[in-house]
């Protein structure tokens, strides 16, 4: 009777044990950061900075980010435009079933990204 038990018991806890470990699978992406023409300048507010208005962007496209950080990549020197790169990279950790939105709206695999 206790083996039985034990049998009967023993899966569903064994299930629930797995299905609570962390198995999402993360990637990274980036886009360079321009002066003023970044998807997620309207974003800002008082209350949010930089970090803030991309996963509030990111957040609006249904894409989760675990993490949001800014890189440098270039010292300079840089052209007062709009357009024109800041010399940061925003990288972004996002569940690998985002990365095709995430393509679409301009973000590059890391490693891929046009400097």
């Amino acid at each position: 009777m206790k083996r039985l038990i034990f049998i009967i018991i023993l899966p569903p806890i064994f299930l629930s044990l797995i299905s609570c470990s962390d198995s999402k699978e993360w990637v990274e992406m980036a886009i360079s950061e321009t002066g003023c023409m970044n998807p997620w300048d309207d974003y800002h507010t008082e209350k949010k900075d930089e970090t803030e208005a991309v996963k509030a962007y990111l957040k609006d496209q249904d894409i989760f980010t675990k993490k949001v950080s800014f890189e440098q990549y270039s010292d300079g020197p840089f052209c007062m435009s709009c357009a024109c790169p800041t010399g940061f990279m925003v990288v972004i950790q996002i569940h690998e079933t985002d990365v095709e939105k995430a393509l679409e709206i301009g973000f590059n695999l890391r490693g891929s990204e046009e400097q």
